[in-house]
């Protein structure tokens, strides 16, 4: 088991502890063997952020650390020798949802997927060709007016 264990005063959203920066939070990761409720403490200590753990990659934890003011936010795995961010941002909107089997598995980085036009909802490619036949019937009509207007005698 892991838990984020708040350091200094908790979880609370005002620390108080440093007068010049009275709203930081700080923490570090533990273990909990769950047969012995031995716990161990992480080496690293004082990551700043609201930590949540969303995954697990490789047999590491995947934490999603927030600032705790939605600016931004940081997707990361903790290993023994420290943290390493992974290639996953949505700068200025918070902290993003990702499918689990991606943070755990997936490929990340490289080249960014572009999806086909095709895949849309069947109602917005319904849309889109009754859209293209009522054009097609206007110009239609437009072309036989044209045409009929040509065909009168003169005088008519």
């Amino acid at each position: 088991m892991l838990l984020a264990f708040g350091e200094g005063c908790g979880w609370s959203t005002y620390c108080g502890t440093n007068p010049d920066q009275p709203d930081i939070q700080k923490w570090h990761a533990q273990r909990v063997e769950a047969s012995t409720d031995a716990i161990t403490d992480e080496a690293a200590r004082g990551r700043i952020g609201w930590p949540s753990l969303v995954a697990w990659r490789d047999g590491e934890p995947v934490f999603q650390v927030s600032a705790g003011d939605e600016t931004g936010c940081e997707t990361a795995v903790l290993t023994d020798g420290g943290r390493h961010p992974l290639p996953l941002s949505v700068a200025g909107h918070g902290c993003a949802a990702y499918a689990r089997d991606l943070l755990e598995s997936g490929t990340l980085g490289g080249p960014a997927l572009t999806p086909s036009p095709w895949q849309a909802q069947w109602w917005a490619n319904a849309l889109l060709a009754g859209l293209l036949g009522a054009i097609a019937l206007v110009a239609s009509w437009i072309v036989s007016r044209r045409r009929g207007s040509k065909r009168r005698p003169p005088g008519h």
